[in-house]
């Protein structure tokens, strides 16, 4: 959250008091222009649907029963969900289906997407992933946290331009 807040311009404000609970503020610059839809926004990107199996990874839960929903109801994947890294490989285990993309957060508890990524793949050599992180693309690289040539999408992100990128990925030639 801090990341997308300050990729935004904005400050977070906390107060905490012990036994009472904790305040949290975010505050965003107000755009005083009116916002003219773009070309681009006029005509939503076309999506097209899969039937492919996708493993996701994400720590956070309200996140990851979003994308499952966005992935499953509006793309036609089956998806297996996970909330850590460990999780994920016993998922991979137990499934007898090819697995064809590993979707996983950046950043996680105990092992990280970059570990997670290189784990899965030692077990399907040929698994398409798709990183994703509130941190920007360029900040995740610069801090080698990724190597620039990995697909990613940064968070939040909409449902037609994850649906997009997920194809693109799965589509993607070797």
């Amino acid at each position: 959250m801090y990341g997308i807040v300050k990729q935004n311009a904005g400050h977070i404000w906390v107060y905490s008091e012990q036994g009472e609970g904790t305040t949290f503020k975010i505050y965003l610059p107000v755009s005083e222009k009116e916002k003219t839809p773009t070309a681009k926004e006029k005509s939503a990107p076309k999506v097209t649907t899969g039937t492919e199996t996708i493993l996701l990874a994400e720590d956070d839960e309200s996140l990851r029963d979003v994308a499952k929903m966005m992935l499953e109801e509006h793309g036609g994947y089956r998806v297996l969900v996970a909330k850590n890294g460990n999780e994920a490989l016993e998922l991979l285990k137990e499934e007898e289906e090819t697995v064809h993309l590993l979707i996983t957060d950046v950043v996680m508890p105990g092992m990280d997407g970059k570990e997670l990524a290189a784990q899965v793949q030692s077990i399907i050599p040929d698994i398409k992933t798709l990183f994703v992180s509130g941190y920007t693309n360029h900040v995740i690289t610069e801090r080698e946290v990724m190597p620039s040539e990995y697909h990613f999408i940064p968070k939040p992100f909409s449902l037609p331009v994850f649906l997009k990128k997920v194809r693109e990925v799965l589509d993607e030639k070797e």
